[in-house]
């Protein structure tokens, strides 16, 4: 009797184990969500939250697929994905725009395929937080706007417009933490291509005294004359600290490049750039430079 007591606990506990070993299905609820967006393209005029509940395509090569013309508006994808590569190499569709808006969240999109994924410009307030960005053209998320922040983003093969000498994972006025770049590439058609990973812009109304930080950067492929750059700090006062940026092999290029000596390296792995560390940077100490 006492045996059976015993198994009968033993496969209770082990169920038990198993069931909490996986993660529970997350309960879909669009209760907060004001409208939806369920066809390509769209224009945002109403405040509050909208939402996907589906994945979209699109094969339009111009133009703002997701225009937000109004402030306060979050965009939450859910978990879907929006997808402009029916665009083709050369599009200059730009996935989800907005221009001279206050406060707005973007999170939890796939953004696949578009010249810029996320351009969020001349404003204030945004926020592009848990996104999947990959394959833009020219640059995965590109911020300008004070107190803006990108965080906990993943952008991935960004690159390959024609003839453009240069692009970016990731360009903002604002903090940058906890993001990973992955792939930054020139199409077939330039000879000398520069690969940037995170580029934090130059408006000293808005950059000074920022954070980059705890990225991930790797995989950035440069060509001819050209440069892999993980970082480049163009504010004064900026802090660059407990990044991870790396080459499979040596590579012409910067681990950190700053246009500012205000700017503060501290805390950094960088590994296999023929310059770690910029000189016009303050090595602030604690970094690993290989």
């Amino acid at each position: 009797m006492h045996i059976f007591r015993f198994l009968f606990i033993a496969i209770v506990t082990l169920a038990a184990f198993g069931g909490a070993s996986k993660p529970a299905a997350a309960a879909e609820s669009y209760d907060s969500c004001v409208g939806f967006i369920d066809a390509l393209p769209a224009v945002i005029t109403t405040q509050g939250i909208w939402c996907l509940r589906q994945n979209l395509d699109t094969s339009a090569s111009s133009g703002n697929i997701i225009d937000i013309q109004t402030n306060n508006v979050t965009i939450d994808c859910n978990g879907f994905r929006i997808r402009g590569s029916g665009g083709g190499a050369s599009t200059a569709a730009e996935g989800i725009h907005a221009t001279g808006r206050l406060n707005l969240a973007i999170r939890h999109c796939t953004i696949r395929g578009f010249a810029r994924g996320i351009h969020l410009e001349a404003g204030s307030g945004y926020l592009v937080e848990n996104n999947l960005v990959d394959q833009s053209r020219y640059v995965g998320i590109e911020i300008s706007g004070a107190g803006s922040v990108v965080r906990r983003n993943t952008v991935v093969n960004s690159g390959g417009l024609p003839l453009s000498a240069e692009a970016f994972a990731i360009a903002a006025e604002g903090d940058v933490i906890d993001n990973v770049v992955v792939g930054v590439f020139g199409d077939d058609s330039v000879t000398n291509f520069t690969a940037n990973g995170i580029y934090s812009q130059s408006d000293p109304a808005v950059t000074f005294g920022i954070v980059i930080q705890g990225n991930r950067i790797r995989n950035l492929t440069p060509k001819g004359t050209g440069q892999a750059i993980g970082i480049t700090s163009s504010g004064s006062g900026v802090a660059v600290r407990d990044n991870a940026i790396g080459q499979a092999s040596s590579t012409t290029g910067r681990g950190v490049a700053c246009l500012d000596n205000t700017s503060h390296v501290r805390d950094n792995v960088i590994l296999n750039y023929v310059t770690g560390i910029s000189v016009a940077c303050h090595d602030a100490g604690g970094n690993s430079v290989d």
